[in-house]
């Protein structure tokens, strides 16, 4: 077989929203060969020692069918240092992965091996050596996927994502998943309209709840928006905010900055050019205040 070579392109930025910005942004790239099938990367976390963890999904059979997913780490200087595959008979896709406080990892997604042979979302917990202590597909309507993962700063995870609808198996809801370290679930909520509702990037508040992002298209008059929600420790929905215009807008991630503030980007269609995507970037306060 010929041997893919993936390029993984690191772009840091630094962005004071107090400030000004004194440095330029520092582009290095690196490349590296990770297999013989096709692979795809999903998310990138920093870790200790200054390396990165990549999460993501690989052919697991020769006709590129099936898929598993697949975890692995590169030094400060962007060379692999390991890499792992997961999964089962069917199909098994990371989408976020991060390191644990142990030195282990913890990685979420989707998968249809187990249960009922729908898609659930996947949820696996690894030690610092990459065996793993347990694995959890936590069942929905029809279809689950988790897409992000974050501490909840007490020890256990938050996992965020969406599944389908109880209304209507073939729209979705955004779903919240809140369990300690040994997978034992809390609480698990869903949040949303009566239509196609998407959890794609989540952060954690300064209260120790979270804030999602994704879109929505249950509380517009026709296409879909940019959706945020807050969710307290305890699962309840503190508020939500919609943000876009007469086109379809959507947010597909986001970070915290220093002063509590959230920094959204996404894509949207409701700018001058509607007939092509732009970029969309938002940024907005715990209380739901749009600030750009």
């Amino acid at each position: 077989m010929t041997v893919i070579r993936m390029f993984l392109v690191i772009l840091v930025v630094c962005v004071s929203v107090a400030g000004a910005v004194d440095k330029q942004p520092v582009r290095q790239i690196s490349d590296f060969t990770v297999g013989s099938d096709p692979e795809i990367f999903s998310s990138i976390e920093m870790i200790q020692g200054g390396g990165a963890l990549l999460s993501g999904f690989t052919s697991s059979t020769e006709d590129g069918y099936m898929m598993d997913g697949y975890l692995a780490e590169i030094d400060a200087n962007g060379q692999l240092t390991w890499e792992i595959t997961l999964g089962d008979t069917l199909m098994e896709e990371f989408y976020h992965a991060q390191q644990t406080a142990d030195g282990g990892y913890i990685a979420v997604g989707t998968s249809n091996s187990f249960g009922d042979k729908a898609f659930d979302m996947w949820v696996v917990r690894l030690d610092a050596d990459r065996n793993e202590l347990w694995s959890q597909s936590i069942g929905g309507y029809l279809f689950g996927v988790a897409t992000r993962v974050i501490p909840d700063g007490s020890g256990g995870w938050y996992i965020g994502g969406f599944q389908g609808s109880a209304d209507d198996g073939f729209l979705a809801d955004v779903r919240v998943i809140r369990m300690e370290d040994d997978g034992n679930i809390l609480w698990d909520n869903i949040y949303g309209g009566p239509e196609h509702d998407l959890g794609l990037a989540m952060e954690r508040t300064s209260d120790g709840g979270v804030i999602i992002a994704g879109s929505t298209h249950s509380f517009t008059s026709g296409n879909r928006d940019g959706y945020v929600g807050r969710i307290d420790s305890d699962g309840t929905q503190v508020w939500q905010l919609l943000i876009g215009g007469p086109w379809p807008d959507y947010f597909n991630d986001m970070c915290r900055t220093s002063d509590n503030r959230y920094a959204l980007v996404g894509t949207t269609h409701s700018s001058e050019n509607s007939e092509e995507s732009d970029m969309f970037i938002a940024l907005i306060d715990e209380d739901s205040n749009i600030l750009f």
